[in-house]
């Protein structure tokens, strides 16, 4: 499409083609409200201008993408500046943005009976909404959806220079420092995902500049209506972090178990312990209750004193997170 300006006023308008077929988009495309566009081509590649969608009115004007359609973005400030849906499952990234900040959003969908359409807007609503004391109310960045019909999946996030997250905080910021904030209209709850770099720029690495967050466990998406960033309160008391290094079962109240301090553990959390040999001696995966005793998880018996080699995996990523030494002694 090479024209500069289309505006579309027809109820639905499909666009699509038999076998291999791509529509490129080189200037801006109105959709107008109460009406739909739906692309079914295998590729849409945004080469200039954007895809802006009429959502002035109830129900709003929306662009939807078919099972097998995929999109390249091949210029950084065209993208969809409006509301997009889909009609299927799969992990589907939503290529929407607004005030020419790009802001995709992924959903993972494992559960569809209808559509779930999202949109970017540069503010979450927030006002009459109850929010976790210990966290800060968002305020910057908005990704909210609508569904038909049941609807499951994970959410992942981006964030780029311009999307300035650094002005959650007067004080500096670290990318762990970063929560997700999910909307239930009545509501905020504070969510820690897996951060990792931003995909979108290979080049860069993990920073308040630049990144991504993975919700690790999924989400109601009919009952979940959006979601933002928000971080710690500062007055939020600190918690050191610390992993013991040694565990004395004597029963004097002293290092009796095996303690771990200051980190967040999920459902998918996992640790390992070794002996010298390398044979595994103890496993854990989910919530860590500082519980374990030195015994061996195969029979029970308390393992030999000495050094054995710990590692964790606190985000389920098969990724070691931390690692060390812990030495068990009984006298």
């Amino acid at each position: 499409m090479l024209a500069k300006t289309y505006i579309f006023s027809l109820s639905y308008l499909l666009l699509t083609g038999t076998a291999w077929s791509q529509l490129a988009v080189f200037g801006d495309l109105y959709v107008s409200k109460n009406n739909q566009l739906h692309i079914a081509f295998n590729e849409t590649y945004f080469n200039g201008g954007k895809i802006i969608t009429d959502n002035t009115s109830v129900p709003e004007a929306v662009v939807s993408f078919g099972p097998q359609s995929d999109w390249k973005q091949l210029k950084k400030d065209s993208y969809i500046a409006g509301t997009v849906r889909i009609y299927h499952t799969a992990t589907f990234t939503f290529p929407v943005g607004s005030e020419n900040f790009f802001s995709p959003i992924t959903l993972e969908v494992l559960k569809n009976s209808g559509f779930i359409q999202t949109k970017y807007t540069g503010t979450p609503p927030y006002l009459f909404t109850q929010f976790d004391a210990d966290f800060e109310i968002p305020l910057y960045h908005y990704w909210s959806w609508k569904t038909q019909g049941e609807a499951i999946g994970r959410i992942r996030t981006y964030w780029w220079e311009y999307h300035r997250l650094d002005r959650l905080s007067f004080n500096p910021i670290d990318p762990s420092d970063l929560y997700l904030g999910l909307y239930t209209n009545s509501a905020w709850h504070t969510v820690l995902g897996h951060q990792s770099s931003n995909p979108f720029t290979t080049d860069l690495p993990l920073s308040i500049a630049s990144g991504s967050t993975l919700l690790l466990e999924p989400v109601n998406l009919a009952t979940v209506k959006g979601v933002s960033f928000t971080i710690p309160k500062i007055n939020r008391p600190f918690k050191e972090k610390i992993v013991s290094q040694v565990i004395s079962p004597n029963n004097d109240g002293i290092n009796d178990t095996w303690k771990i301090e200051g980190y967040i553990f999920s459902s998918v959390s996992k640790i390992k312990v070794y002996g010298l040999n390398g044979n595994l001696v103890f496993m854990h995966q989910g919530e860590y209750l500082n519980n374990w005793d030195g015994s061996d998880e195969k029979n029970g018996e308390r393992l030999p004193q000495g050094s054995y080699f710990y590692t964790i995996d606190f985000d389920g990523n098969q990724t070691v997170d931390t690692e060390g030494w812990i030495l068990i002694k009984y006298q």
